[in-house]
């Protein structure tokens, strides 16, 4: 599989739209790194997806680290849909917030065929391995052998929004 290496305070994947959510298919990569702790948005360490239909597809994403979201942030407004498909979110660190590997914020989501393993939130709220506060699906997903801080209590937590597995 072909590797993608974040830049010095960067990460690998930026994926931002404004009024109409763009229809974006990331697949069979490993995306590696990314540090945006330091950085003004210091949210999604790897990949930060902002207002698309975004479809994730045998990938694998580590080592990412943020105050949010240390893999992975999804942001979405109306009309934007993530859907994670055989992918595995690995060694991540959230900083200060929530979700080392993946942060959701008002996302519907589905995750199906998906691992989480080893991430890691240092302080903060909860859901050290996935935090989603949108609509989140779980189809035969793994989450394990993630840790936490102080308030850091939960392998995933779902927060105002329906959640489901399968």
């Amino acid at each position: 599989s072909t590797v993608i290496v974040a830049p010095p305070r960067d990460r690998v994947f930026d994926v931002h739209n404004a009024a109409t959510p763009y229809d974006v298919t990331i697949e069979n990569l490993t995306l590696l790194g990314g540090d945006v702790t330091a950085n003004s948005y210091n949210n999604g360490g790897t990949l930060l997806s902002t207002n698309a239909i975004l479809k994730l597809r045998k990938l694998v994403v580590r080592d990412g680290r943020a105050l949010y979201g240390g893999n992975m942030t999804i942001i979405a407004e109306p009309g934007a849909i993530a859907t994670l498909d055989g992918v595995s979110v690995l060694d991540g660190t959230a900083q200060g917030g929530s979700g080392g590997g993946i942060y959701i914020d008002d996302a519907n989501t589905t995750i199906a065929q998906a691992s989480q393993f080893n991430n890691v939130t240092l302080s903060g709220n909860s859901g050290y391995g996935l935090r989603s506060n949108g609509s989140l699906k779980l189809v035969n997903a793994t989450i394990t052998g993630n840790h936490g801080g102080a308030f850091a209590d939960r392998a995933a937590h779902a927060l105002d929004g329906p959640a489901g597995m399968c």
